[in-house]
């Protein structure tokens, strides 16, 4: 007997927990033809292999932070989040890697710098923040737990610095920030970028 070549196996596995959920032929149809679909179940396989997952996103960085908050459609944005405090930088569209790095226990943010740099990670900042919040198939990660853009802040008088934050729950996505200096809990995700 020939042994089965693994994309074939793979294919018969995600058909039968299609039809096993009560899917036809018209869903299996669409991971033929629908790129976003299949786009969403390659993330959700790649993701689930690694601590860190890592994203492929385009940053517009023509877009003004008020067209970014419009089309992400925010149920709340924190109203010191403005073009003073957080300018958008770089100029047209760029594909960009990112990450979201879970430590799994209480940072500091003076950590999460030395950690980022041990890992050649740069900071993400406020515009790739909402380029994950723009994006259909990252939209709503926010609702599973938040996600700080440790590059960017604003210096709130005298000395604070506050992070753009994305957070959620059933009830809404939301945009806030967060005190610097009091550290992170344990379920925060940092997001970071690649070159």
């Amino acid at each position: 007997m020939a042994k089965k070549d693994i994309s074939v196996i793979a294919w018969e596995r995600i058909e039968k927990a299609i039809r096993d959920r009560g899917g036809t032929e018209k869903d299996l149809e669409r991971l033929v033809k629908d790129k976003a679909l299949v786009d969403r179940v390659a993330d959700a396989i790649l993701w689930s292999r690694s601590p860190t997952p890592v994203l492929s996103l385009t940053v517009n960085y023509g877009q003004t932070l008020k067209e970014m908050l419009r089309r992400g459609k925010y149920d709340w944005v924190h109203p010191d989040i403005t073009k003073e405090h957080f300018p958008i930088e770089g100029k047209g569209k760029k594909r960009v890697t990112l990450e979201l790095v879970h430590f799994a226990r209480p940072m500091t943010s003076k950590e999460v710098e030395k950690e980022f740099l041990a890992r050649g990670i740069t900071p993400g900042k406020i515009e790739h923040l909402l380029s994950l919040g723009l994006t259909p198939r990252t939209r709503d990660l926010q609702r599973q737990f938040p996600i700080i853009a440790p590059g960017s802040f604003w210096y709130f008088p005298p000395s604070h610095r506050l992070a753009p934050v994305l957070w959620g729950d059933a009830s809404g996505r939301r945009l806030s920030l967060g005190w610097a200096e009091d550290g992170w809990d344990a379920g925060f995700r940092f997001l970071g970028s690649r070159p």
